[in-house]
């Protein structure tokens, strides 16, 4: 939120919502029906096997929002411009006086 290391932080968020996508396909393939337990629950739930496919699309949306980050890196507004203000402001690295 303050945008402090926002590029590094979209590619690790970005690595774990693969995981997460990769998981959620291989029981779904497997035919397991469980409740990671994200939001309280856990463990076997019958039915739970209609809600891959929302939790999959959810998952590559926020996917898309972090490699969106990666790809655009940091605004004039975050915490990373005053931090490292020459990168900011379009100087290439090892080009500085």
């Amino acid at each position: 939120m303050l945008g402090i290391l926002t590029r590094g932080a979209a590619v690790l968020s970005s690595l774990l919502f693969v995981a997460f996508i990769v998981g959620i396909a291989s029981v779904w393939a497997r035919g397991i029906e469980i409740d990671c337990g994200c939001f309280g629950g856990g463990g076997s739930d019958p039915g739970a096997a209609s809600s891959y496919p929302w939790e999959i699309a959810r998952d590559t949306a926020l996917l898309a929002a972090s490699l969106l980050i990666v790809y655009a890196g940091r605004t004039r507004l975050a915490l990373d411009s005053v931090l490292f203000p020459s990168r900011a402001a379009g100087v290439p690295q090892g080009e500085e006086d």
